[in-house]
């Protein structure tokens, strides 16, 4: 687990998804997020990932979240066929 509290510029700057996929040993172009905050689909977009938002609270109709590949309302999306394909 890479939290965005041990980056020292946290979120949107995309050092904590980078970190990740470096331990992971894959590309960052390879990745996909799965992300509830418009910050965090900045900083995953930034590490050149794919974004899967799954706004709840505040970020619920946050138009900046038209950055992510995709955008769903609950986790149980993640099974469809269109959410797959991204």
């Amino acid at each position: 687990m890479c939290p965005a509290a041990d980056e020292p510029l946290g979120k949107p700057p995309p050092g904590v998804f980078l970190r990740a996929a470096a331990r992971l040993g894959v590309p960052a172009r390879q990745c996909v997020v799965v992300e509830d905050a418009v910050a965090g689909c900045i900083a995953a977009k930034a590490a050149c990932m794919r974004v899967i938002a799954v706004p709840e609270g505040p970020a619920l109709g946050d138009p900046r979240l038209a950055i992510a590949d995709a955008v769903v309302t609950t986790l149980e999306e993640l099974a469809t066929p269109a959410i797959r394909a991204v």
